[in-house]
């Protein structure tokens, strides 16, 4: 592992006024270079870029009825869905539900002496299930089918556990090799998946936050407000911003990232000879708790005040909503789909025909909820996942719409 000194040795640093540079780079790609036409959603937001934009989905654009609801735990990451199985993480338990009944299949629980251990979101490759733990347990592999433990990977020391859903390191037709996994200290760690040991580890400043990756690239965000450019162990480029990454994206094919910080605004970071400038800076642009949509050359982010599309080329605020809207967002299709604080709400992606908040036929439809939505939303196949947290002194319930 790098000592800090050799962070600083490998690693420039470059300040927030860095000046933007010419538009004529090449323009991004919303869609993943390893995408497989897959309508599942196999990890927290959805691929390895953190995108939340599944294109091949068919969620709902009318009306939706509910297909069936489950209780479950106060929710530690957004629903994941694979195979016919969606997984619901929370406080003491990760559990497995048929996505067409929601019948229960299987639960994961106390581990040890951790009777109610914090499950993050999942991440799905085949066979396997990939969930992180806040404790000494680290990054457990279960089987899908049965979720019996096959091996984990733990951490050393104290806060060794993650909080950070894992995240592949590189997708191809085989699956995956490798995962991207970061430990309550400041360390990534690299994690081949054969030989279950890390590549490489590279300490960062502080708690990570946020983790994207693309073609090996990895990208972190940290609570401290700094992303860093990782490839095989060394830094690439180090960009410190004005609060802590609340939300990270890849954008397609130019190698370039948008960030999000608490408190100031959203930043599209460039690659290549300008790595880690300011290509455009949205000053008052969202909080984005969690995640971005990318899709259509749209970023979306939400907050506890509004609902903001930016234009991907340029940053500007194409339109908005207002509302509470604390938890990540989702898009299939040309439908973007909101999680708030009184259910529920589809818009068309684009916003509908008008001028800044003046537009018509941008919202298709709301579905209340008992309490606000946790963790954020899920559209997988032709149906959209969501826990309802039921309200003060109601039980958390997954429920399933189409």
């Amino acid at each position: 592992m790098p000592s800090r000194r050799q962070v600083l040795a490998t690693v420039g640093t470059l300040s927030a006024g860095s000046v933007a540079g010419c538009l004529g780079d090449d323009e991004t790609d919303a869609q993943s270079d390893d995408d497989d036409g897959t309508t599942d959603w196999p990890m927290a937001n959805f691929d390895q870029m953190g995108q939340s934009y599944n294109r091949h989905a068919d969620g709902p654009t009318g009306q939706p009825t509910e297909r069936w609801n489950a209780e479950v735990n106060w929710l530690g990451g957004r629903p994941v869905v694979a195979d016919g199985t969606v997984y619901a993480s929370s406080v003491g338990h990760l559990t497995a539900f048929d996505v067409d009944s929601g019948d229960e299949l299987w639960r994961v629980g106390a581990l040890g002496d951790d009777d109610r251990p914090q499950y993050t979101a999942p991440a799905v490759d085949g066979d396997t299930v990939y969930v992180g733990v806040d404790s000494s347990a680290g990054l457990l592999a279960l089987d899908a089918e049965t979720g019996e433990e096959r091996w984990r990977y733990s951490f050393e020391g104290e806060r060794a556990g993650m909080d950070v859903p894992p995240v592949p390191g590189y997708v191809s037709d085989d699956g995956w090799s490798s995962l991207v996994v970061s430990d309550g200290r400041g360390t990534v760690h690299l994690l081949d998946l054969d030989e279950r040991e890390p590549r490489w580890t590279f300490e960062v400043y502080g708690r990570v936050s946020r983790v994207a990756t693309r073609g090996g690239v990895v990208y972190v965000g940290t609570h401290g407000g700094e992303v860093y450019s990782l490839y095989d162990g060394v830094g690439g480029w180090r960009r410190k911003l004005p609060g802590k990454i609340t939300a990270l994206a890849a954008l397609g094919t130019s190698g370039e990232v948008v960030a999000s910080t608490f408190g100031g605004g959203v930043f599209r970071l460039r690659d290549n000879a300008h790595a880690g400038r300011t290509r455009w800076h949205a000053e008052r642009g969202p909080v984005a708790h969690g995640a971005f949509v990318v899709a259509g050359g749209r970023v979306v982010g939400t907050d506890l005040s509004t609902a903001d599309v930016l234009n991907e080329r340029s940053g500007e605020t194409e339109w908005s909503v207002d509302g509470t809207y604390g938890v990540p967002p989702a898009a299939a299709s040309d439908t973007l789909y909101l999680g708030g604080d009184t259910g529920i709400t589809a818009y068309a992606l684009d916003g509908g025909v008008g001028v800044d908040s003046l537009r018509f036929g941008g919202k298709r439809w709301h579905y209340p909820f008992e309490g606000h939505v946790a963790a954020g939303v899920t559209v997988a196949g032709d149906a959209l996942f969501a826990v309802d947290d039921g309200g003060q002194g109601s039980p958390s319930r997954l429920r399933v719409l189409e």
